[in-house]
């Protein structure tokens, strides 16, 4: 999402900064794009929890919380602020991959499931995968309705659950699909109120869930859930149900098809009778997120005649359900673009992260590591004398007591303040340094320990903040689409910009850690090493 020229205009004001897409001020627009998606995106119920005070994230494919799981590049601590409980630290990303990535490591690859049919042109052009159709077992014998559309969701709702009741006065088990936790509460309070008893499966109750989904299939039985309703398991059929035509599916809200194939087969399994039958109102978040300017003005034409009565309660008009189908197809092809943008990104980062791993890997089997270290401290001088082109004696010792020694150091007064003579010295006053650390270890296997643990660390730091940074920069290149500029392109740009100033950083960080460092020797006589 992105701001309005007038929302831009708006938060330059309020700022009181000249231009908002400057790099002076990309933070500031980063945070209010944060706060925006925070209060109109994330909501309560539905994409999120709070509990004891902590906002937990729920799965929005099961319902299921997300115990642990935060939103990084700040997102989950603009929800925090937005519900008003204690902000917490954001986690730094160290390590990043997508499931393409991931899967494109092993030799071979597949997979099973039965909603995927659909979605074959994407798996051969992301995973190179083709999509086989594999015929059941036993015949599908389940009845699946077309979907039942009504203009607002008290009236979608009323009519869902009188058919539930319907269903379950004939002694059908029937499951209650909910299109989110918040959802699943008032459908359960609507049953309560029509003295119908029922469990309800939701992220408030995931402990009771294998009970729960042994029992959904008795006789009579109801049970309201959100999506995470019995995936991957058989809800068994009680005795006489299926003479009464098994179990019924009953979804009130439209949904993604494929989370609607897979709701509408936890019925009709191995060869059992069942039913499925969804209600739509054009009220759904998933159609209020999605429809167009052309789609909104339907609405309230239809919601003028439903107000002067001059329409019936179920909209069977062909020109609603086209509409309907036209933008769950749109949807569809923007998460199919959204999840291409998202591998487009992951070229850059699997790029930087096969170089930093080969650079690690040198480290980690390198059994002599004084060459290394001498071109690592080398590279770390210049990118410090870089920061300036003159350097006085008070400008130099404040550069030796902030990154090579905490010491005084009397520097010499015949010193020649070129670039030359000032890296010569550094590189001997390392050289010192290094020589007086090395009085405290036994061996040079403990002085190869200690340099290996200075570089990793300087190098593993530098990557997580790398990690961290291309994660934001996601969102930072989101408006150069408004320009007419490619944000795919910026990226790459940007991070590959980045990848080299991280490595610039890593060798200073490593001058700190190896010079600034603290080693002793414990009762074992193991090196103990200490960093700032």
């Amino acid at each position: 999402m992105w701001l309005t020229y007038n929302g831009v205009q708006r938060a330059e004001q309020y700022f009181r900064i000249r231009n908002l897409y400057n790099d002076e001020s990309r933070e500031v627009y980063r945070h209010i794009a944060l706060a925006m998606r925070a209060h109109y995106f994330m909501k309560n119920g539905h994409d999120y929890l709070v509990e004891k005070g902590k906002v937990v994230l729920l799965d929005e494919t099961d319902g299921r919380l997300k115990n642990g799981v935060k939103v990084n590049t700040g997102l989950h601590q603009a929800v925090e602020q937005k519900e008003h409980v204690k902000i917490t630290d954001n986690q730094k990303t160290a390590a990043s991959i997508t499931f393409p990535s991931l899967f494109g490591l092993f030799d071979k690859i597949s997979g099973m499931s039965g909603t995927v049919k659909g979605d074959e042109d994407e798996f051969i052009n992301v995973y190179n995968m083709k999509v086989v159709q594999i015929p059941t077992h036993k015949p599908v014998i389940r009845k699946d309705y077309p979907p039942k559309i009504y203009l607002t969701t008290s009236e979608k709702l009323m009519h869902a659950l009188n058919d539930a009741i319907t269903l379950h006065k004939a002694g059908r088990p029937i499951l209650l699909v909910a299109g989110s936790v918040e959802n699943s509460e008032i459908i359960s309070e609507l049953l309560l109120d029509r003295g119908i008893p029922h469990n309800v499966l939701n992220a408030f109750n995931i402990a009771r869930e294998a009970a729960i989904v042994k029992d959904a299939g008795q006789p009579g039985a109801v049970t309201v859930a959100t999506n995470m309703a019995g995936r991957g398991t058989d809800i068994k059929l009680g005795p006489g149900v299926k003479e009464k035509g098994g179990l019924a599916v009953i979804g009130t809200e439209m949904l993604p098809e494929r989370v609607k194939l897979q709701l509408a087969g936890r019925a009709g399994r191995q060869g059992d009778p069942g039913s499925s039958q969804f209600y739509i109102s054009l009220e759904d978040s998933y159609i209020a997120k999605a429809s167009t300017k052309r789609f909104k003005k339907m609405y309230r034409k239809l919601v003028e005649k439903r107000r002067k009565g001059a329409m019936p309660k179920e909209l069977t008009s062909p020109r609603i359900r086209l509409s309907l189908e036209m933008l769950k197809s749109r949807v569809a092809d923007g998460e199919v673009r959204s999840r291409k943008k998202t591998n487009k990104y992951e070229v850059a980062l699997r790029i930087q992260r096969t170089q930093f791993y080969k650079e690690r890997a040198k480290l980690m089997n390198n059994a002599r590591l004084e060459r290394t270290v001498g071109n690592w401290l080398s590279e770390g001088i210049d990118d410090f004398l870089n920061t300036q082109t003159d350097w006085s004696p008070s400008q130099l010792q404040h550069l030796i007591n902030e990154h090579f020694t905490y010491k005084e150091v009397k520097i010499p007064d015949n010193l020649m303040y070129n670039r030359k003579a000032l890296k010569k010295y550094l590189e001997n006053l390392c050289t010192d340094i290094l020589k007086d650390k090395y009085k405290t270890l036994i061996n040079t296997e403990q002085l190869n320990q200690f340099y290996r643990s200075a570089l990793l660390t300087a190098l593993d730091s530098c990557w997580t903040d790398q990690v961290n940074y291309l994660n934001d920069l996601r969102i930072i290149v989101e408006p150069w689409s408004l320009s007419g500029r490619d944000p795919g392109y910026i990226y790459q740009v940007k991070a590959f910009e980045s990848y080299k100033n991280m490595l610039r950083e890593a060798r200073k960080k490593a001058v700190d850690n190896l010079l600034l460092s603290r080693i002793k020797l414990n009762k074992k006589n193991q090196l103990v090493v200490s960093f700032n």
